[in-house]
């Protein structure tokens, strides 16, 4: 069985793959970005009939956001999956103005050199 978080961790990768923001997902499935983000982050059920919505929009096969032989998920560039927390992070990044993306590149990089900040 599928865990809850895996649906939902794909459906925001899918979004964050195909370069949509929560508000272009709602416009295209006839909710708004809150419910969006709602959805993504587990706050609020998300029906069949929105899930079949949302595969269309994302251009997905329904059955793909329930698929538990998926071990690895990767987008259809390949590129490794997010989380929902990194793509709530990359959300906010995109909403930046120069700026603002370097300042914040300058803290991840300041914060990645000091010990207790990385995995270990």
């Amino acid at each position: 069985m599928v865990h809850l978080k895996t649906i939902l961790d794909r459906i925001t990768a899918a979004r964050i793959s195909v370069d949509m923001s929560t508000a272009q997902l709602g416009d295209a499935i006839g909710v708004t970005d809150r419910q969006v983000r709602r959805y993504e982050d587990g706050s609020r059920k998300i029906t069949i009939e929105t899930m079949l919505k949302i595969a269309v929009a994302l251009n997905k096969e329904l059955s793909w956001f329930f698929n538990e032989n998926d071990k690895k998920e990767t987008s259809s560039q390949g590129c490794p999956s997010f989380t929902h927390e990194e793509s709530h992070i990359l959300d906010i990044y995109r909403q930046l103005n120069e700026d603002g993306k370097r300042f914040i590149l300058d803290c991840v990089n300041n914060a990645s050199e000091v010990g207790r900040y990385r995995q270990s």
